[in-house]
């Protein structure tokens, strides 16, 4: 996202960061700021080079408190002109041959890497703002090629050292799993750092081994009656949009996304996916007639439920179900348990999980098979019970016919 940095008032406003708040100048080139609370405020520039990626520079001090002299102390448009006038092949040089790349250098050439290349932003920000909350503050600072295993195994153990002197499993449980999500982020980055050159090996991380069995699933199912009171009681601007989750199993942004061009022929075609992948996902009779009956007279190119994908309606939307949560009476439900509802509702009536699989959009089955596990194991006790024939000597009563076979 491109940050105003024009002026020292609007760079003033911006919390303290190890990583750089950018502004876009041009195409492939951009005006970083950094204001890390135990330096002085700094200029860089990024520049994208085909077929090498960004490479970082600092460029000079921000005049946010020093004024400025054109040389060591930048202004906004001064920082803009010399980010403008860098030669790329030299730069290039400069990056080889100059100072080692921190984490933190490390981490914003990744994320830039990341960001330009994946299909889902919000992915790419949840991560972001767990690298700058759990990995920036304690190794920002340390070079890449000189990270031990020790630093990582201290970083790594530190996240959860709080939550095991608590006597609560559950909350150390929780932390580990959470050390484990953030550890995959900085593995992500120290890897794409030794691919790009700047670390001589990647031994030092290979060395950590993550916490085990501490990522569970959530396993929140609505029951019909539960789903039905929750849609009574959640606010009409947001009803809507929680009864076409449990008419179609699609996450929360696959859902926005549509348009009235997306609906028909008894399905709803999903083209922006958390995997790229477009699917179709068929619809009940009853869904299909809400779906009519929501997008009619409707342009095309209408959103089908009227809201704009951003923090601020998700947050808003989070407290709403809370609140619909706590006025129906039944246990605290977030709005991604509707999807999950939506599979479970299809296992325990005869859906295979391949089925179950594809009309979620699972990039794998292992997935389908992780979140429902608890279901399946139950629905094969119920086959087992049932099918499963008698090895004492007797056999189960058939079923006497209830008429006569007709004559030939």
């Amino acid at each position: 996202m491109s940050v105003s940095l024009a002026t020292p008032t609007l760079r003033l406003r911006l919390a303290a960061s190890h990583a750089p708040y950018w502004h876009k100048v041009t195409r492939g080139i951009s005006v970083g700021y950094r204001n890390k609370t135990s330096e002085r405020p700094t200029w860089y520039a990024r520049i994208f080079m085909k077929g090498e990626g960004y490479v970082t520079k600092a460029i000079g001090a921000a005049d946010d408190r020093t004024p400025a002299d054109g040389k060591t102390t930048l202004t906004w448009k001064e920082a803009v002109s010399r980010a403008l006038s860098l030669n790329p092949a030299q730069l290039r040089e400069q990056g080889r041959s100059g100072q080692p790349k921190t984490v933190l250098d490390a981490g914003v050439s990744y994320f830039t890497h990341r960001r330009a290349r994946s299909r889902s932003q919000r992915s790419v920000d949840q991560d972001h703002l767990r690298w700058r909350v759990y990995v920036l503050p304690e190794l920002g600072d340390h070079v890449v090629e000189k990270i031990t295993t020790g630093d990582l195994r201290r970083w790594f153990d530190e996240i959860v050292t709080k939550a095991e002197a608590d006597t609560d499993l559950e909350r150390q449980r929780r932390a580990q799993a959470t050390a484990n999500r953030v550890w995959t982020i900085l593995r992500a980055v120290l890897n794409f750092a030794f691919e790009s050159g700047d670390a001589p090996s990647d031994t030092p991380w290979r060395r950590i081994n993550p916490y085990e069995n501490v990522d569970r699933p959530r396993t929140r199912f609505l029951t019909v009656p539960e789903a039905m009171a929750l849609l009574t009681k959640l606010d009409p601007e947001f009803s809507a949009l929680a009864k076409g989750a449990l008419y179609t199993g699609l996450r929360l942004g696959e859902l926005l996304a549509l348009t009235r061009a997306d609906v028909g022929g008894n399905q709803v075609h999903v083209r922006t996916s958390k995997t790229g992948v477009a699917r179709h996902v068929p619809l009940s009779p009853e869904g299909t007639k809400f779906f009519g009956d929501i997008t009619k007279d409707r342009a095309a190119e209408a959103s089908v439920f009227g809201l704009v994908d951003t923090p601020a309606m998700r947050v808003r939307l989070s407290r709403k179900m809370r609140a619909a949560c706590k006025a129906a009476g039944i246990p605290a439900a977030v709005f991604h348990d509707l999807r999950r509802s939506y599979g479970s509702l299809l296992l325990n009536s005869g859906a295979s999980m391949d089925q179950i699989s594809v009309a979620l959009g699972h990039a794998d089955l292992r997935m389908t098979r992780r979140t429902y596990a608890h279901l399946s194991q139950a629905n094969l006790a119920t086959a087992i019970k049932k099918h499963l024939p008698s090895f004492n000597g007797t056999t189960r009563p058939r079923k006497q016919r209830s008429a006569k076979r007709g004559r030939r």
